[in-house]
């Protein structure tokens, strides 16, 4: 076979390929489906250790399934205070302690990014808390989420990764 019937083959299987795949991208829909996370944690005190349910230390993930204009309720998660038996550079998980809990911080982030339509709501123990104020008296555990109640143009957040953060202070009575 001549070079010129070898190189025609091939450019009329190529061109079946993207015709092949332009009837493909016609009939078909597509989605792009993700997960994403934050690197939990916690920093202990001297006095005190946050762990999560049962002192757990690395049980501080919940999930978030959003709906299509970007609005969401997440699942609990139960953080716990105890008494840090060793410091705060070797903490060592003790006994549960009821400490004050105050709200530091809520986030909610779509690709990274802060939709300043959103509306982030933190309850605790299934009672609405604002960032800032004051503290939870006497708990040894609590049960956190975080929501956005605000529904969102769907071209600003379709495919978005969605992400909330919450940060808590635990202080000894």
């Amino acid at each position: 076979m001549t070079n010129f019937k070898k190189n025609a083959l091939v450019t009329l299987a190529g061109l079946g390929m993207v015709m092949s795949a332009g009837a493909y991208a016609a009939t078909n829909a597509q989605a792009t489906l993700v997960w994403s996370g934050t690197v939990p944690g916690a920093l202990a005190s001297d006095s005190v250790v946050i762990t999560g349910l049962n002192g757990i230390g690395d049980a501080f993930l919940g999930s978030i399934s959003p709906s299509t204009d970007g609005t969401f309720v997440s699942s609990i998660i139960t953080a716990e205070s105890h008494t840090n038996d060793g410091d705060a550079t070797t903490p060592v998980v003790g006994a549960l302690v009821a400490t004050n809990w105050t709200l530091v911080s809520a986030d909610v982030a779509y690709d990274g990014v802060a939709n300043p339509a959103a509306t982030v709501e933190v309850q605790i123990n299934g009672a609405p808390v604002a960032v800032g104020d004051p503290a939870l008296p006497g708990l040894e555990s609590v049960g956190v989420s975080i929501a956005q109640t605000t529904p969102l143009d769907e071209a600003d957040v379709a495919g978005a990764k969605v992400q909330g953060s919450v940060t808590l202070l635990s202080s000894l009575i």
